[in-house]
């Protein structure tokens, strides 16, 4: 999967009994974008599914190289802080 099929339809395809790994787009949000962009991409797509149990947050595809510090600290302390509830 890549960045064009979102975790929610996955989820629907697979009725939820696959673990499924992405999907935050690593070139244009991980990085160009700004910390501020990582975040809001990250809670865009942990609110946009009903049950994260099975997710592993990531971007689509892979870490994009020189992907800056500052945007991945933004997505692991977001991740975090989501998952807590």
């Amino acid at each position: 999967m890549g960045i064009d099929v979102t975790l929610n339809e996955l989820q629907n395809w697979t009725a939820g009994k696959v673990a499924l790994m992405g999907n935050i787009p690593p070139r244009d949000v991980l990085a160009a974008g700004t910390p501020a962009e990582v975040e809001r991409a990250v809670e865009e797509q942990f609110r946009s599914l009903p049950d994260t149990r099975h997710i592993l947050f990531s971007c689509g595809g892979g870490m994009p190289p020189n992907a800056p510090t500052e945007n991945i600290r933004a997505f692991v302390s977001t991740v975090q802080r989501l998952s807590r509830g």
